[in-house]
């Protein structure tokens, strides 16, 4: 299913996206992921994390952009230069 709100994909999406292959990818892709020593992060490491954390950074951004997309590059520029004060 697109992550796109409040839209329908095209009759299309479900033969070229089948959800029986959409979910063998996701777990290969998973498998592969874990597999390749990637940190994998849940919902609950990134609770306890830092608040000053790179992680809950870019959580914070996927959050924002998706919410919030008008106002996300205002938000962008002043994370990048508070990233560029610590350097």
């Amino acid at each position: 299913m697109p992550f796109v709100i409040n839209t329908q994909p095209v009759v299309e999406y479900q033969y070229a996206y089948p959800n029986d292959l959409m979910n063998e990818i996701a777990e290969l892709f998973l498998m592969g992921l874990e597999e390749s020593q990637f940190l994998i992060v849940s919902p609950e490491e990134i609770e306890r994390q830092n608040p000053a954390s790179i992680i809950n950074l870019l959580n914070e951004a996927w959050k924002l952009f998706w919410s919030d997309p008008d106002n996300f590059r205002e938000w962008e520029e002043s994370a990048i230069q508070k990233l560029k004060s610590f350097i």
